[in-house]
C-alpha cells in the first residue's frame, strides 16, 4: 500500500507537476547535489531585497530528493526536485513575498515583502511595510543543532513583540 499526502493539492499540481518525467528530475535533482554538497558558501541577492548569505559545514549533510520511492519505507514530498541541507550560520537579510503552505493559502503573495533580518545564524527583527518587531531571547535558531541533523528547529519557544 502506497500513501501520497500534499497540502496544497491543485488540478495543476496534478496534471503537470505529478506527471513529469522522475527519470529525468532524478538525473536533474542529482547533478544540482553533486554541485551544491561542494559549496562553502553561497550569496543570494534579489530585487525585493534579499541580501543573504549562508556558510555550509561539510558535516551537514546535502539531501537530494528525486522523486524515485521504490523501497519500503523511503519516502518524500510530490512533486519532487529539491536538493538541500542546514547552513552552519547565515547573515543578511531574506526579502519573502511567499510564506509558505498555511500562509500563502491564506494571504496569498503579498504585495509587499516582509523583511526578516538575520545575525549570527538567527532572526533578530523582522520587517513589515507598517511594523517592526524584534524576537525576543532566545530568538528562532537557524544553526544546525549539536547532534549534526539538518533540521531546523527553534532553540527554545519564542514569542515576538510588536512596536
Amino acid at each position: 500500500m502506497r500513501q501520497a499526502h500534499r497540502i496544497g493539492i491543485t488540478e495543476q499540481l496534478m496534471t503537470q507537476g505529478m506527471t513529469a518525467d522522475y527519470h529525468q528530475i532524478a538525473r536533474l535533482t542529482e547533478q544540482v547535489y553533486d554541485l551544491a554538497r561542494q559549496a562553502h558558501e553561497i550569496h543570494v541577492t534579489s530585487p525585493a531585497g534579499t541580501d543573504l548569505t549562508a556558510r555550509f559545514d561539510p558535516a551537514l549533510r546535502w539531501v537530494p530528493c528525486t522523486g524515485i520511492y521504490h523501497r519500503a519505507g523511503q519516502w518524500g514530498n510530490l512533486p519532487e526536485g529539491e536538493t538541500f541541507t542546514c547552513p552552519a550560520t547565515a547573515e543578511g537579510v531574506v526579502a519573502a513575498s511567499v510564506l509558505g503552505d498555511y500562509f500563502s493559502e491564506k494571504y496569498g503573495v503579498l504585495p509587499t515583502p516582509i523583511f526578516f533580518h538575520i545575525s549570527a545564524g538567527e532572526i533578530s527583527c523582522g520587517q513589515a511595510p507598517t511594523r517592526r518587531w524584534w524576537m525576543k531571547s532566545p530568538p528562532i535558531s537557524l544553526r544546525p543543532k549539536t547532534d549534526g541533523a539538518w533540521a531546523n528547529v527553534p532553540s527554545a519557544p519564542t514569542s515576538a513583540s510588536t512596536g
